[in-house]
């Protein structure tokens, strides 16, 4: 179980369901995730994202004044070459598994995680390398806080305690305080002052669900293929816009990683807004027959080892004009047959409208005949 929230400002909640190593620890979970008992909790404060009265240690041991060198990013840059050896120290130490095992014996339900927005780049090289939407500075973090991250969820599975996911430390520092990560001193408050810091903060939240995804599918392929070797596994990203072509997905569960017959699973629908969402057929079709089959190929060239699924598709549109609804829906077989593994249309009766029936789509001759296989 998580949440997500970011300090002194809900963004989200949302349960994440985890397996716990005995029935008492997964019935205590499952009363909290009900509501029928209360979060009982313990902060991780100071463990990733630093606080001096908490953890004055790694201040004085090393020269840095904590009245003005306040927070994660200025304590790093007191440090400098030092930062990555001193902050490992750090957070190895701090809060280990025998932490989590105790706060289950005590009783804890939740552990509430204070993290960084810059934290979960990196397995792009650190925030100041990767490819950010925003333009914020500073960016330059040191790298290697996100695998105690990933213990942390390990740990509270294991021992079947809750993850309430903190945005402690939000670009901009949201409350002028050093919990925040000031980047300057005497601290200022500048989270809502701009755009791009509430941007990037709502990024890196993504990212940090997105990595949960990503935890999950990997599990499941674990447990998959110990029955069925040869079947296609298929993941999906977050129904969000991602084209699957992002690093994130291009590098994530291929061969060389052990993983094998993964496809990706992609949503194309042209009635939901945006460019596909076209007012005239002319356009609509034009859309499909040039953008959509760029997409289709630009996706093949980043992501040769996870075949392509259209997993759910329909004729829907805007321009709805009965004259050119067959020519448009015959445009979209053609180009989506060009996906390598194929393609499921939503849905098979005409219970929606005959732009989402493929029972439909075949009576009216919509379907080109050389993309089936009858019997």
């Amino acid at each position: 179980m998580f949440w997500f929230i970011l300090k002194s400002i809900l963004l989200f909640a949302v349960f994440y369901e985890i397996s716990c190593q005995n029935q008492c620890q997964k019935d205590r979970l499952n009363d909290v995730k009900s509501g029928k008992t209360k979060v009982r909790g313990s902060n991780l404060g100071s463990w990733l994202v630093m606080e001096a009265w908490m953890a004055g240690n790694v201040w004085d041991d090393n020269g840095c004044d904590r009245n003005t060198q306040q927070g994660s990013y200025l304590l790093e840059k007191c440090l400098g070459s030092r930062a990555p050896a001193v902050m490992e120290k750090h957070w190895s130490t701090f809060i280990t598994e025998n932490d989590f095992a105790e706060m289950s014996k005590r009783g804890i339900n939740v552990a509430r995680l204070p993290v960084g927005w810059w934290q979960i780049y990196d397995p792009q090289g650190g925030a100041s390398k990767a490819k950010l939407n925003w333009y914020i500075v500073p960016t330059d973090y040191i790298t290697g806080g996100l695998p105690y991250i990933d213990n942390a969820f390990t740990w509270a599975e294991k021992y079947g305690i809750g993850i309430l996911l903190d945005m402690h430390a939000a670009p901009g520092s949201q409350n002028a305080f050093d919990n925040s990560s000031p980047t300057e001193f005497p601290t200022q408050k500048n989270w809502d002052k701009y755009d791009a810091n509430i941007g990037q903060t709502v990024d890196s939240m993504e990212l940090y669900a997105q990595r949960k995804l990503q935890d999950y599918y990997k599990r499941t392929y674990a447990a998959v293929r110990k029955h069925l070797a040869d079947t296609v596994i298929v993941i999906s990203p977050l129904l969000n816009g991602e084209s699957g072509g992002e690093d994130h997905w291009v590098n994530f569960m291929n061969p060389d990683q052990g993983f094998t017959r993964i496809a990706m699973d992609l949503h194309y629908y042209s009635c939901f807004g945006g460019e596909p969402d076209q007012d005239h057929a002319d356009g609509a079709i034009g859309y499909i027959n040039h953008d959509r089959k760029n997409q289709i190929a630009d996706y093949h060239a980043k992501n040769p080892h996870k075949k392509m699924l259209i997993g759910e598709w329909s004729a829907c549109n805007h321009f709805n004009n009965p004259d050119r609804n067959g020519d448009f829906a015959y445009a979209l077989f053609n180009v989506y047959d060009q996906a390598t593994l194929g393609w499921t249309f939503w849905s098979w009766t005409p219970g929606s409208g005959e732009l989402w029936s493929l029972k439909t789509h075949f009576d009216r001759g919509w379907v080109p005949s050389n993309l089936v296989y009858p019997c």
